[in-house]
C-alpha cells in the first residue's frame, strides 16, 4: 500500500499545487517512465515463487543474477530514453509533450533504483521476510512528500520527479541493504556484471532477434 501510495502522492501534490496544464506534462513523464518497470515487474513476479521454492542458498545465486542483470538492462534503457526523451514524447504523445522532457529526466534515476527493489524486494517477501520492503516503502512516502511539498512551489514539475526519485532511491537502498544483510552477500554480488550475466543476456537478446525476424 505505501509503495502505491509513493507512487501516486506526487500526482496528487503537483494538481494541489500547479494548473492542470503542468498535471498533464507531469502526468505525461510519468506515464513514459514508468513503462520501463515492466522489465523488473515481470521479472519479479517470476522470480517470486522460484525464490519461496528454493534452498537460501539457490535462492540468492538466483535473486542476485536476475537482480544484476536486471538493474544493467534497466540502465541501458534509462540512458537511451534519457537521450532520446523529446524524440519519445513527441513519437508517444505529439509535440506538446515535449515540455514534460525535464521531469522524464528527472524520474529516471529513481526509476533505475526502484529496479533493484523490485527485485530484491520480492525475493525478500519470497523468504518470507517482508518487514524491510514496508519499511521502506513507509520512509519513501513520508520523504516523498515532505520533498513535494518543498519542491513543487520552488521547481515546478521538475521538483516533483527529483522528489519522487529520492524517494524512489531510499526504497531500494534500504531493500537493497536489507537484502545484503540477510543473504550475507555483499554489494557487487547485487551489482556487478559476471561474464555467465553478459553471456546469458546475449542469448536472451538472441532469441528475441530470431523471434523478431
Amino acid at each position: 500500500i505505501f509503495l502505491y501510495l509513493n507512487y501516486r502522492v506526487d500526482m496528487f501534490l503537483v494538481r494541489s499545487k500547479l494548473d492542470l496544464y503542468q498535471t498533464g506534462l507531469y502526468a505525461t513523464a510519468v506515464t513514459l517512465a514508468e513503462i520501463l518497470w515492466m522489465v523488473p515487474t515481470s521479472l519479479g513476479t517470476v522470480l517470486f515463487p522460484s525464490v519461496a521454492r528454493a534452498a537460501a542458498s539457490g535462492g540468492d545465486a538466483l535473486t542476485l543474477a536476475v537482480a544484476r542483470s536486471s538493474f544493467w538492462v534497466m540502465a541501458v534503457l534509462c540512458g537511451a530514453l534519457a537521450l532520446g526523451r523529446n524524440v519519445a514524447l513527441k513519437l508517444v504523445f505529439g509535440a506538446q509533450f515535449v515540455e514534460a522532457g525535464p521531469a522524464l529526466l528527472g524520474l529516471l534515476p529513481g526509476i533505475l533504483a526502484m529496479s533493484l527493489q523490485f527485485i530484491l524486494g520480492t525475493a525478500l517477501s519470497g523468504r518470507g521476510r517482508p518487514l524491510p520492503v514496508a519499511l521502506g516503502a513507509a520512509l519513501g512516502f513520508v520523504a516523498n512528500v515532505l520533498l513535494n511539498l518543498a519542491w513543487i512551489p520552488r521547481y515546478g514539475i521538475l521538483g516533483a520527479s527529483l522528489a519522487s526519485s529520492v524517494s524512489y532511491s531510499l526504497v531500494a537502498v534500504i531493500v537493497l541493504v536489507a537484502y545484503l544483510r540477510i543473504s550475507e552477500t555483499r554489494l557487487k554480488d547485487a551489482l556487478v556484471l559476471r561474464k555467465e550475466d553478459v553471456q546469458r543476456l546475449a542469448a536472451v537478446f538472441g532469441r528475441l532477434r530470431e523471434a523478431i525476424a
